[in-house]
């Protein structure tokens, strides 16, 4: 992973990669249409999953939700100057 200008990031103090991250609900952006079915009968379809499946966390959930197993999190990045 390279910054703009060409040179490798660095870790900061917690370990981490500042400016990194991986996008909530990162899973689910893989994909350009998600389909449910249930004995091949189709229940429900939408496209662009990733966009509706955040939009609806972000409107859904509490900012104390941590669904890790779910790629959910919300942004909590402390910077340290």
């Amino acid at each position: 992973m390279l910054q703009a200008d060409g040179t490798p990031h660095a870790k900061d103090r917690q370990g981490e990669y500042p400016n990194v991250t991986i996008v909530n609900n990162a899973i689910m952006h893989m994909f350009s249409i998600a389909t449910y079915s249930i004995n091949d009968f189709q229940i429900e379809s939408f496209g662009s999953p990733g966009y509706a499946t955040l939009m609806r966390g972000l409107v859904s959930k509490t900012k104390s939700f941590r669904g890790l197993d779910q790629c959910w999190s919300i942004d909590t990045y402390i910077r340290y100057v």
